[in-house]
């Protein structure tokens, strides 16, 4: 192939300081050169060698601050993908693998010009789980998010449909 690789190591996201920025005060708001190195691919994997929960009972409060974007504990991590998409790496379109991690689709759009695309694949199981007052609180924060989306990928015409009026898109 002639095409430049432009596969990326680079971590977003990264889980340890994710909880961290939501169960530290103050976290965020440490110098990134200290943070950024629990976000280094085998500190991660060690740490989740210990188990991680992905049971949506136990992940509300976490969920709702994901959603929140830049208005939430994570914003520093939304901010960094935002920047490395719209000016680094510059794609012709951006895929989020589910609505529950494209918080930053808004802030997105207002820094990129390409298409912003979201999978839809189980979204409705997690959000399912959740109680409230979490549940009530993702959806608000949903709505705002969905309209930022360009488009949905999903697996059948009766999933669109289902999650179409599940979600209000």
């Amino acid at each position: 192939m002639d095409d430049e690789d432009l596969t990326s190591t680079r971590v977003f996201y990264g889980g340890i300081n994710v909880y961290l920025d939501q169960h530290v005060p103050g976290w965020r708001y440490l110098p990134r050169w200290l943070t950024h190195v629990f976000d280094a691919p085998r500190l991660i994997n060690w740490a989740t060698s210990f188990g991680v929960s992905n049971d949506a009972a136990e992940l509300g409060a976490m969920t709702v601050s994901m959603l929140r974007g830049p208005k939430g504990p994570q914003a520093r991590e939304g901010e960094e993908l935002v920047r490395f998409l719209a000016r680094d790496l510059k794609p012709d379109v951006v895929v989020f693998s589910n609505v529950l991690l494209a918080a930053e689709a808004q802030q997105l759009k207002t820094k990129f010009d390409g298409l912003v695309l979201c999978s839809l694949q189980g979204d409705d199981i997690f959000l399912e789980g959740l109680a409230e007052p979490w549940k009530s609180q993702a959806f608000e924060f949903l709505r705002p998010i969905t309209a930022a989306i360009d488009g949905f990928l999903l697996h059948s015409q009766f999933y669109g449909e289902f999650m179409g009026q599940y979600l209000g898109i």
